[in-house]
């Protein structure tokens, strides 16, 4: 199903309007970290490269190439961000196969050169700092390498299920995250 233009722009204006009054990313957005930055950038990432291959349009293909490469310097998250967009490239291989859908070379490495020369600075910096790449990752992992499956996956469940509760039975232990620990929902 296609719904027209307005209806998207009617349900981004109520999407902003709902993350501008959520306690949560006011929190976060006041402390000043780059972190709230993440899902601004996918989302103009995503749409403007759709927009861009669907108009066959230079301009949002270059909007889109600039938000991806910004998207390099926001978030650990933004790391897994080229691989989602190839899966996600590689759903449309069968309407390619059968000639259902002609892939617009000259924008495809547009859009690639130009998220690759703004997040150039970001990946010159961990070529010359490679421990930097992962030293954050590895402190943030619930999962450890030198720990059994079954640990693994306690740990996992057990972070998945906080992660769940925030949302309707309990709050974050983080006072700067929730207030009095009071659920999201």
């Amino acid at each position: 199903v296609v719904y027209p233009v307005w209806q998207g722009w009617i349900a981004g204006i109520i999407a902003a309007g709902l993350l501008a009054v959520s306690l949560g990313p006011i929190i976060i957005g006041r402390g000043g970290w780059r972190a709230n930055l993440f899902p601004l950038l996918l989302a103009l990432a995503i749409a403007t490269l759709w927009n861009g291959f669907q108009r066959r349009s230079w301009l949002w293909i270059g909007l889109a190439g600039v938000c991806s490469g910004l998207v390099a310097y926001t978030y650990l998250a933004s790391r897994v961000y080229p691989l989602l967009l190839l899966l996600f490239a590689l759903s449309f291989v069968p309407d390619i196969l059968r000639k259902k859908l002609k892939v617009p070379i000259p924008l495809l490495l547009g859009y690639v050169g130009i998220s690759f020369v703004v997040a150039l600075p970001m990946l010159l910096y961990f070529v010359a700092n490679p421990g930097q790449l992962a030293s954050r990752s590895s402190e943030l992992l619930v999962v450890k390498a030198d720990q059994s499956l079954l640990v693994n996956l306690k740990a996992l469940s057990l972070n998945l299920l906080d992660h769940l509760a925030v949302f309707g039975w309990s709050g974050d232990p983080n006072p700067r995250h929730t207030y009095q620990q009071m659920p999201w929902l």
